[in-house]
């Protein structure tokens, strides 16, 4: 045996037992990284927080595994890339899981297999989601060792496509096909999740946004009274009550959402837009005299070897000739209270105009800095709700019951807290 080959790993005790993983053969598993999750799940808790909020009606005297053994099978083989409940069968008897879940690892019992798992999933009860929402919430305030300043909350949808029978999917229009549309929530600054709901697949109403945000930040200011709050998302979720009830709460919550477009806002944005197709002809002009007189030069010099890639030197041409202005107004729609803060983008290119708006009740800070910097650091979000989908497979929602799906999605959203942290 060489000199790499001989590395022992400790782990924690177990069963009154040292665990340590070497390279030396024996009983064999391809997946141990799952001991390194449940090094992370002992410091972060979330499966115990989830076992409480479970209710088992069950016979202990003739149970084997516990609610809480049975999800912390469950999210370690979702974090692992096993997030078909079928996969629990074949991989009961797998020493790394074993281990994970807290037996030994050649001698000691087998884990759950699929219908153990799959009557554990159908059986959750709405007031025990609501208490496992809770749990991952709490989970998320754990992961702060300190009060922090300030909390960027996140929120978009994703369309979650079905094959079958689900209960409450629907046909979306949008996205061509029958489906859930779960509402994620992320802390904008950390990446951290705070919470995942399933929802059917139509657009979320402005009352039906205001009751999920009424639940997340009240256990916010619960937790962290004093803690600066600011929504962002896109248009989605730009409704009069949303607005109205950031705006009554006390401290304010801050907001800035995106804004269709409509006609009497892109006249009101019609002289930001006259300037900027200006400057764009006085930028072409300036770059046809450029390009005029290095044209002579070349035939001059009988020489192209300083030019570029036809397509690079395209696209640098298109970034440089691009013109983005912004202005700001007071708009006061229909539907809407009182007159608000609208800032709108205007960006003219050789692909034509372009309008963007948002709605914030942010005063004192510049339009630009809110637009760039704030509003469309919020495509970050993407990235986190791919990751939770694709390396997750968590639109993978196969049951027929609702609170099954919104049960399968909290343990993906489990595996996903353990894999950032």
């Amino acid at each position: 045996m060489t000199q790499d080959t001989q590395i022992v790993l400790p782990f924690a005790r177990l069963c009154g037992k040292n665990l340590q993983a070497d390279f030396e053969g024996g009983t064999l598993s391809s997946d141990g990284g799952v001991l390194l999750l449940r090094e992370i799940e002992t410091q972060v808790g979330i499966v115990r927080r989830f076992a409480g909020a479970l209710d088992d009606p069950r016979d202990a005297r003739y149970t084997d595994h516990s609610y809480e053994e049975m999800l912390r099978q469950r999210i370690f083989q979702i974090a692992c890339g096993y997030d078909d409940a079928n996969d629990c069968t074949p991989l009961r008897h797998d020493p790394a899981f074993k281990a994970a879940c807290g037996r030994l690892p050649i001698v000691g019992a087998s884990l759950a297999s699929q219908p153990s798992i799959s009557r554990l999933e159908n059986s959750a009860r709405r007031s025990e989601l609501y208490r496992m929402a809770q749990a991952l919430f709490d989970t998320f305030v754990a992961s702060y060792e300190q009060v922090p300043k300030s909390i960027l909350l996140d929120i978009d949808d994703t369309a979650d496509e079905v094959h079958g029978a689900q209960q409450q999917s629907l046909f979306n229009g949008y996205y061509d096909c029958y489906c859930y549309l779960p509402l994620h929530i992320y802390e904008g600054q950390s990446g951290k999740l705070i919470t995942t709901v399933l929802r059917p697949g139509r657009r979320p109403s402005g009352q039906e946004t205001v009751s999920i945000l009424k639940r997340v930040v009240g256990a916010l200011r619960r937790e962290w009274p004093e803690v600066l709050i600011l929504l962002r998302g896109d248009g989605h979720f730009s409704a009069p009550e949303v607005h109205e009830w950031c705006e009554r709460q006390e401290p304010a919550i801050f907001y800035i959402l995106g804004q269709s477009g409509t006609k009497v806002l892109q006249e009101r944005a019609r002289v930001i837009l006259q300037q900027a197709q200006l400057l764009y002809g006085l930028r072409q002009k300036r770059y046809e005299r450029k390009k005029q007189r290095e044209e002579s030069q070349r035939q001059r010099s009988k020489s192209k070897t300083n030019n570029l890639p036809e397509r690079s030197e395209n696209e640098v041409i298109t970034e440089q000739l691009k013109v983005k202005l912004y202005t700001e107004f007071l708009y006061w729609a229909e539907t809407w209270s009182k007159p608000r803060r609208v800032i709108c983008k205007v960006e003219v290119s050789e692909k034509g105009e372009n309008f963007r708006f948002i709605v914030t009740n942010l005063q004192h800070t510049r339009k630009a800095y809110i637009y760039e910097t704030v509003y469309c650091g919020r495509g970050q979000m993407g990235n986190y709700i791919k990751d939770h989908k694709r390396l997750l497979n968590s639109d993978r929602l196969s049951c027929h019951k609702f609170e099954a799906n919104q049960f399968r999605l909290f343990l993906h959203s489990a595996a996903y807290a353990l894999c950032i942290t």
